[in-house]
């Protein structure tokens, strides 16, 4: 289930949209309500939600203030919709430039509502086979590239391999093996190894977009 925020500063919009729509029927439950921006964007970073529905005029954080926020701290590819009472283009404008999926005039249309969920939806399920396509090609890749290094690998899943890496056959692929050591630096140990590595390796050729670090436990 796709999880869901509801923020608007009036009670009422609040319970009614949540009473409205079969959320489950779309595949989402709503994880958390607030009725202010600050408390939301604190519930955001606590609950990550899949899809953020918000009122744009609210007292001491707008909805756009929200969104930009969420898109600063979270980063996590969240979806939204605006809701609100005015019909300025310019606010549907800014809300636009931020990747608002729908921006919503109250009083709400149920069906332009489901709408947008259908779409969020599927969105998010495209997003998430893409994803899984990619972690299962990560391990694949993990697994070949080890007998690789012993020049054990089946020629059939190097085909694979090359899916995954480019310039696999085109003599700039190269691989390293890093042993774990024990790190006292507090900042250093919010990263995982496989960060750390993949950060480094970025800034000494000053580029990151085919650089795969492969990280495994108790190795």
């Amino acid at each position: 289930m796709y999880k869901v925020m509801i923020v608007d500063d009036e009670p009422f919009v609040r319970q009614g949209l949540i009473s409205l729509i079969n959320w489950a029927e779309y595949d989402f439950q709503i994880c958390c309500e607030s009725d202010n921006g600050i408390d939301a964007l604190k519930s955001a970073k606590e609950y990550s939600p899949d899809l953020i529905i918000t009122d744009i005029r609210m007292p001491e954080m707008s909805g756009l203030e929200l969104i930009r926020e969420c898109e600063k701290e979270l980063k996590s590819g969240c979806k939204y919709i605006i809701l609100s009472g005015y019909s300025e283009f310019e606010y549907a404008r800014q809300a636009m430039s931020y990747g608002v999926v729908n921006y919503i005039l109250k009083p709400i249309d149920e069906d332009e509502v489901k709408e947008s969920l259908a779409r969020i939806k599927k969105e998010l399920d495209e997003k998430n086979q893409r994803l899984s396509s990619f972690l299962d090609y990560k391990i694949l890749a993990a697994n070949v590239l080890k007998k690789y290094m012993n020049g054990q690998a089946d020629k059939n899943k190097l085909n694979k391999v090359r899916e995954f890496i480019p310039n696999f056959d085109k003599g700039k692929f190269c691989y390293g093996i890093i042993l774990p050591i024990e790190i006292e630096n507090k900042e250093l140990k919010e990263y995982s190894v496989a960060q750390m590595v993949k950060k480094f390796i970025s800034r000494v050729f000053a580029q990151s977009t085919f650089i795969y670090v492969i990280e495994e436990e108790n190795t």
